[in-house]
């Protein structure tokens, strides 16, 4: 995530002081396409990791279905280039850096941990008192 964080960050500011393609562009997105390929399939190991059994398949049906809208929805965000050749990038950076917090500071580490087969007692589940 790191790398795609540098190589976006890179492309927009390359892009924000007028450079029209070149190098950085090319060796940019051709890095971005290789590191996020490999997150596409990392997602389904997080899942793997995170869930217990009872709920997983739910879990991997909404890590694809949320999946296929950031694929659909990241296409149409380089429209925004009519507006600044640099917004699009910007924009990826920003979603990137969001996620890349967001699973260093909620993510559990799950190295060497028992991990749970059974979902929690009703008394420690979020929803569980409405039942």
């Amino acid at each position: 995530m790191i790398a795609t964080l540098l190589s976006l960050f890179a492309m927009a500011v390359y892009a924000y002081f007028g450079s029209r393609g070149g190098i950085i562009i090319s060796i940019g997105t051709i890095s971005t396409v290789a590191t996020c390929s490999q997150l596409f399939i990392a997602k389904y190991l997080m899942v793997n990791e995170l869930y217990p059994t009872a709920v997983r398949n739910l879990a991997v049906s909404a890590v694809s279905t949320m999946s296929r809208f950031g694929n659909m929805f990241s296409a149409q965000a380089f429209y925004l280039s009519d507006i600044a050749e640099w917004i699009p990038y910007a924009l990826l950076f920003s979603c990137q850096l969001y996620d890349f917090i967001i699973l260093s500071v909620f993510l559990p580490e799950t190295k060497g941990v028992h991990l749970e087969n059974h979902l929690p007692p009703k008394h420690k589940r979020i929803f569980g008192k409405r039942t």
